[in-house]
């Protein structure tokens, strides 16, 4: 069973690349890391990748509706790979960057290097660095134009 809002299997933008399910587990298998190199032009038109894309099934677990009924805040996931003959699994129920289990909660230093990561393709490292101080203290913050003037 395909997930429909997750059925996109051809890439025509950066869009269709956030509802085609392949596609990031795709880009992982290639060893890209997880932000903007995986919106740029020649990530989503890498023919190799969208070769690899065709080895990648998507089904709903079996489980999840019933996990999700049971605890609203429970998203059920399992991920298999086989690769090289052998077979890798990983199963889940909660999501990085949720509240809640603590394991999920993304500290400050994962947040900032997820920042750089994004804006490392436009902006120089002292921008990104102030635009990360500015960010993380923003309550401290008494002129926003301080954090703005960072962004541009």
């Amino acid at each position: 069973m395909t997930l429909p809002a997750w059925g996109v299997n051809e890439l025509q933008s950066h869009v269709d690349a956030q509802f085609c399910a392949p596609y990031p587990f795709a880009a992982a298998a290639f060893r890209l890391k997880s932000g903007a190199e995986w919106q740029a032009p020649a990530t989503l038109n890498n023919p190799q990748i969208m070769e690899f894309m065709k080895k990648i099934s998507v089904e709903a677990h079996p489980e999840y509706g019933k996990a999700l009924a049971e605890d609203p805040r429970s998203p059920l996931s399992k991920v298999e790979v086989i690769a090289r003959g052998r077979k890798y699994v990983e199963e889940r129920n909660w999501k990085k960057g949720n509240p809640w289990p603590d394991k999920a909660r993304v500290s400050d230093q994962e947040l900032a290097a997820k920042f750089c990561n994004n804006t490392s393709p436009i902006l120089p490292k002292e921008k990104i660095d102030l635009a990360i101080e500015h960010l993380l203290n923003l309550e401290r913050l008494t002129n926003i134009t301080e954090l703005i003037t960072q962004l541009v």
